[in-house]
């Protein structure tokens, strides 16, 4: 007697299946989260804001183009070590995290920040609706520079 052939499913299909879900769902969820994020100003701007004010990201920022700026002045042989006098604008580059830190918070008020990021954002978002080259933002710079001039500057 033969015996008969069993045939057993084969489980690629359903493990494609499976695979694919279980990497769609969470990308699909991520992207519903981010869009309705971005297509909010008002959270962008809370987030943005957050970050400037409670974290390190405008000191590490500002240590990042330092540090290209003093390479650029090596390079050209502009260097504070070759000045028979102190030059600021070729000094400034040379400064430090810590002290990047300690300057922006003198200088950097949170109502000047939060105001710069919200007509920064605004800027950005109208420029998306529009057909402008360029987003067109216009920040006041005289709270800084009252601030640089004042007791803060002092420092």
């Amino acid at each position: 007697m033969e015996k008969p052939e069993s045939r057993i499913p084969s489980s690629a299909p359903a493990s494609a299946v499976a695979l694919l879900l279980t990497l769609t769902i969470p990308l699909s969820l991520i992207s519903f989260n981010l869009c309705r994020v971005f297509s909010n100003p008002s959270r962008v701007k809370g987030l943005i804001t957050d970050e400037a004010l409670n974290s390190d990201l405008v000191p590490i920022a500002l240590e990042w183009f330092s540090d290209r700026q003093a390479r650029v002045q090596t390079e050209n042989g502009a260097s504070p070590g070759n000045l028979d006098e102190p030059n600021i604008a070729l000094l400034i580059p040379y400064i430090d995290r810590s002290a990047w830190s300690t300057i922006s918070n003198e200088l950097l008020s949170e109502d000047f920040v939060a105001g710069a990021i919200s007509i920064t954002i605004d800027g950005v978002y109208s420029w998306i609706e529009s057909c402008d080259p360029v987003p067109r933002i216009m920040l006041d710079l005289q709270p800084l520079q009252t601030r640089a001039k004042g007791d803060s500057g002092l420092r």
